[in-house]
């Protein structure tokens, strides 16, 4: 595994992506919440859709696709 990648930029990648888990955890409970207690079924969509576009930004922000 060396040869093809560094140690150094695996744990960093590790690190990132472990990051990047934790925030959409985050994202996911709130946002389960807002699903659970809504009031109608348009809210309920519409929550789902934040919550996906959520996923989507959080993910180039804390995974870079950069190898070294």
């Amino acid at each position: 595994m060396n040869i093809l990648y560094s140690r150094d930029h695996y744990k960093l990648a590790l690190g990132q992506i472990n990051t990047a888990r934790t925030i959409i955890d985050n994202i996911a409970k709130d946002y389960l919440h807002l699903i659970k207690f809504g009031d109608s079924l348009y809210r309920c969509k519409q929550s789902k859709r934040a919550a996906l576009g959520r996923y989507v930004r959080v993910t180039p922000k804390h995974i870079s696709y950069n190898r070294a």
